[in-house]
């Protein structure tokens, strides 16, 4: 079965900041056979209850709504199919030119492969694009790339409706609820890159089939934190004329000959997380307080 054209995202309400709606305007321009469907928090809730019932229990569970975000990406895929992107994506290239392959799920390395790696689709090359690194769309033969514990970031997932990698991570998420990473809870290890990484690795230990991986650049060509003018979302103001926004694209699409995307990495989960950590510290120190004034 192939990809259906739908591209998914998701933002809390239906209005994005200015500058991921251009992001989000820029890849529908570029993909105009594709459905592009917007999920919001109440839509997210209403998906899982609707169609997930089994799975409510656990989204209620979750201490970090990014938790919640990053997991609902899954079952979009897995009911209906499509593209998941982050609204912080910029397309530079229609998704044709990823040669999306029949019947897989796909992923994305957002690291370099390393020089004479062997893959096992070295010669699978998309004839839309120019590669100057890597080894084209691969899986790798062997563990050592996904043994980076954040190598599959979960900013892209590609699928078919009902594809069996999709359905083996949605059901690893009850077991990695409550994962450390960094000697602490983290969204990273119970529904993000971790996560996927780690579902990746083992998909690919027990040989199953059906996920296809493409290397740097393709999906991702900028590492998190770095300054490339054409990954720094600085660049990129909210109050940015989209006149000027569009010759900045077009730049940055010729500069990027070997890459469909680039990620600003705007991390807008962040904050909000800092703040539900506040809020978590204020709950015990209030808590503590009433029971040091409790009577003995």
């Amino acid at each position: 079965m192939p990809v259906p054209n739908i591209m998914h995202q998701s933002w809390k309400s239906c209005r994005p900041t200015p500058r991921h709606r251009m992001w989000q305007q820029h890849c529908q321009r570029l993909n105009p056979a594709w459905d592009a469907w917007q999920w919001t928090d109440a839509g997210n809730d209403d998906i899982i209850a609707r169609e997930f019932p089994s799975f409510v229990q656990l989204f209620q569970q979750y201490d970090m709504k990014i938790k919640r975000i990053d997991a609902v990406r899954l079952f979009y895929l897995f009911l209906f199919g499509g593209i998941y992107i982050d609204l912080d994506f910029l397309c530079l290239r229609p998704f044709e030119a990823l040669a999306l392959p029949v019947a897989h799920a796909s992923i994305g390395f957002k690291n370099r492969a390393n020089p004479g790696e062997n893959c096992s689709c070295a010669s699978r090359r998309p004839a839309a694009l120019r590669y100057r690194s890597g080894c084209g769309t691969c899986m790798p033969r062997g563990r050592t790339r996904l043994l980076q514990v954040e190598m599959v970031p979960n900013a892209f997932v590609a699928a078919p409706p009902r594809h069996p990698f999709v359905a083996f991570a949605i059901h690893r998420l009850n077991a990695s609820r409550d994962r450390m990473f960094k000697n602490r809870e983290h969204p990273s290890a119970a529904t993000g890159p971790v996560f996927l990484t780690s579902s990746v690795a083992e998909w690919h230990a027990l040989k199953l089939g059906g996920l296809h991986a493409y290397n740097y650049p393709i999906v991702y060509n900028s590492r998190f934190g770095t300054k490339h003018w054409c990954s720094w979302s600085s660049n990129f103001p909210e109050k940015l004329n989209i006149k000027v926004a569009r010759a900045e694209f077009e730049r940055c699409a010729a500069h990027r000959l070997d890459a469909v995307f680039t990620s600003f990495w705007t991390s807008s989960w962040v904050k909000p997380l800092a703040e539900e950590h506040a809020l978590k510290v204020m709950r015990i120190n209030s808590s503590l307080k009433t029971q040091r004034l409790l009577p003995i």
